[in-house]
């Protein structure tokens, strides 16, 4: 599941194209129905992720400019590059986490296929 999930396909059943736009995953997997964000709790767990895997790349980075900088360290260029990388990770990172999260939750508390998110109660209730 996971393996599927860090290539950005269904973490259930494999299907791609889950995510049209970067910022923007389908509600339900077209497939198998998986829910891919249930509901708004659901989020931080996305978004610990995210955060994790950008402060490894970003220490991971510092590590390495230090190593090859070591003698005359230029902390203008240095910090610079820092802030772009932890700019960067985390919005390349996006559709990954929120997958990895999905897969995660399903190994956690099982694939229910008739899950409502309350979200799309709300939704179903006002007829949308």
């Amino acid at each position: 599941m996971l393996a599927r999930a860090m290539v950005r396909h269904c973490p259930w059943c494999g299907h791609g194209k889950l995510f049209p736009r970067w910022f923007r995953p389908v509600r339900r997997c077209p497939r198998c129905g998986l829910v891919v964000e249930r509901g708004e709790g659901a989020m931080l767990g996305s978004m610990s992720i995210n955060l994790g895997v950008t402060m490894v790349v970003l220490i991971a980075y510092l590590v390495v400019w230090l190593g090859i900088d070591m003698p005359d360290v230029q902390m203008a260029k240095a910090l610079g590059s820092a802030i772009a990388v932890g700019i960067a990770v985390p919005i390349l990172f996006f559709p990954f986490a929120k997958l990895i999260w999905a897969a995660i939750d399903i190994m956690f508390h099982g694939y229910d296929p008739n899950y409502v998110d309350p979200d799309e109660a709300r939704r179903l209730k006002r007829g949308q």
